[in-house]
């Protein structure tokens, strides 16, 4: 679908204000203005990101209880279990929290669910199955639980206590636990609603840490340095693709730093068999690289593979752990092909499919561990809210994806009725539901995206922050872009928009990629720059002008020297 182009105004007062504190070139305040960043003050603050300026994790709904809790648990050395989800933002927030409490003495042990036999969150059977046999007293849950009603209920009966500490929507009767620390409930004030699950956990930390030390806890042992976890956080975080904002861009920002200076043994591994040979790893290089690989071992086999390398200290099995993350991240990309593949197959077949507000796909057999990367990719493409059902017998487990402007989560929330369960966020989430419901489920969701549709026609923008002439285009200015970094949910790459480009040379880059060499004509001197347009069909033939060309500007970094390059992202 050929998005419609949306080039960002200004108010020049604030960007003058902006440039001359900082003294930075109007094209980088201008950025800053259109990030929200309406002051000096605040442009200073996005620009040097500092731990310093976390808010203090006891405004958080629940906070207060939860720690007085898991601080009664240590000094009697109950019997604690860490209950995670199995993504990267529940392992790595699993991995953070386990380590604290082991550092702390604590009698902890953790458990991560297997996708597909067990399925999301924490559910009754874990109670009679993993709680009882261990003779647990405290469960604290990490990026799930939320929406675990009987599970709380049922481990009530037992005598176990439930910490919830997530970041998903909560039904609006939430699980009778001790305490539930989740920013997102209607009347928590902290104004943390951004956070990812390994970022709550982090807050909790915070929170836990200085309790124990007004309590003197640390005369025994050094109070542990919590920035030292950050780079959990920042895997996590960028994972998770919360907006890259606020808390999340200090604490991000911190990780990535930590990462180039002295990545652990695990991170150290990943990085290696990415095959990322770059002085300086950024959120892209997570996002698409690192995540994938630590995500595959979830999708594919279990969680416990990811968490065993994010924990490990040894260089040689964290290399070995890596090695078989590679190896099942190349098999969930054949499996995520081969589905991609059926389900285009279907719809070029089926045409009147893609006339409904949603597209809702089933069929037996399909990979639970790859519907939400297909749901993704089949949303982008065709700019709907996307569900794809895995069918078992007589039930079905489904995971969505959405766009702008559609809350997967209140969408199914309208179809409730046809669901077993179900629970996410807007833009993702997870369902249950029997087969003979399936007509019934179809209904309901289309129904409530057409509901929303017909108020206001959804249209895909590429939205773009400014005019760059070429002769603007200079060393200063990337490293000014640099600055913006981390880019993410939020804080998009900036995208620019120039006028009347030539093409002085186009090859192709094997059958996906072109390189080319552009130059301006309103441009006062005879300057060339490189270009790169990735996943075209380089078969088709291109243009030899661009009247419009929409781009990101980065260096090219190569054998110790770095030039200006373009990323073409769409052209008349």
């Amino acid at each position: 679908m050929k998005a419609e182009w949306n080039i960002h105004e200004t108010d020049p007062e604030i960007v003058s204000a902006i440039a001359h504190t900082s003294k930075k070139s109007p094209i980088l305040a201008s950025l800053l203005a259109q990030r929200g960043m309406v002051s000096p003050e605040s442009a200073a603050g996005f620009l040097n990101p500092s731990l310093a300026a976390l808010r203090s994790p006891f405004l958080m709904k629940g906070m207060t209880r939860a720690v007085e809790r898991i601080v009664q648990a240590i000094e009697k050395k109950e019997n604690i279990l860490v209950f995670g989800d199995y993504d990267v933002d529940g392992i790595t927030g699993t991995s953070l929290l386990y380590s604290f409490l082991v550092y702390a003495g604590a009698q902890v042990v953790y458990y991560i669910p297997h996708r597909v036999n067990e399925g999301y969150s924490f559910k009754p059977r874990h109670v009679h199955e993993v709680l009882v046999p261990r003779s647990i007293n405290l469960v604290i849950t990490v990026d799930c639980g939320s929406d675990s009603v009987a599970a709380v209920e049922m481990a009530a009966e037992q005598g176990i206590d439930v910490v919830i500490t997530d970041h998903h929507s909560l039904p609006d009767i939430p699980p009778p636990a001790i305490s539930i620390v989740n920013p997102k409930q209607k009347d928590c004030p902290s104004g943390l609603k951004h956070l990812a699950g390994v970022g709550v956990v982090f807050y909790l930390l915070v929170a836990l840490r200085k309790t124990l030390r007004d309590m003197q806890f640390w005369k025994t042992i050094p109070e542990p340095n919590l920035k030292a976890y950050c780079d959990l956080v920042a895997l996590g975080t960028i994972a998770d693709i919360v907006p890259l904002i606020g808390e999340n861009r200090i604490l991000t920002q911190t990780g990535l730093d930590i990462i180039n200076s002295h990545p652990s043994a695990g991170i150290k591994a990943l990085i290696d068999v990415s095959k990322i040979n770059k002085e300086q790893l950024n959120s892209e290089d997570i996002a698409f690289r690192i995540a994938p690989r630590l995500n595959a071992a979830g999708r594919i086999d279990h969680a416990n593979l990811a968490f065993g390398l994010l924990s490990s200290k040894n260089i040689k099995s964290a290399k070995q752990a890596a090695i078989s993350l590679d190896k099942l991240n190349s098999r969930r990309q054949s499996v995520e092909q081969q589905m991609l593949k059926e389900i285009e197959d279907h719809l070029s077949n089926n045409a009147k499919g893609l006339e409904q507000p949603a597209i809702i796909l089933h069929r037996q057999g399909w990979h639970l561990g790859v519907l939400g990367i297909v749901a993704s990719r089949i949303s982008k493409k065709y700019y709907k809210p996307v569900v794809l059902i895995a069918l078992d017998g007589d039930t079905g487990k489904g995971s969505g994806r959405s766009i702008p402007g559609i809350d997967l989560y209140q969408a199914l929330s309208a179809s409730s009725q046809s669901l077993v369960g179900f629970g996410g966020h807007a833009m993702a989430a997870g369902l249950e539901i029997h087969t003979r419901k399936l007509n019934d489920f179809k209904t309901e969701f289309n129904r409530y995206v057409e509901g929303i549709t017909l108020k206001a026609p959804l249209i895909q923008q590429l939205d773009i922050d400014c005019r760059l002439d070429f002769d603007d285009i200079c060393p200063t200015l990337i490293d000014d872009l640099e600055m913006l970094e981390p880019f993410g949910n939020h804080n998009p790459v900036p995208l620019f928009i120039a006028d009347d480009i030539s093409i002085v040379s186009s090859n192709p880059v094997g059958t996906q990629h072109r390189r080319l060499i552009l130059r301006s004509e309103k441009c006062h001197n005879d300057t060339s720059l490189l270009a790169m347009h990735f996943n075209v069909d380089t078969t088709t033939p291109y243009p030899g002008h661009f009247n419009h060309l929409v781009f990101r500007l980065q260096w090219n970094r190569w054998n110790n020297s770095k030039s200006p390059q373009l990323i073409i992202e769409d052209y008349l």
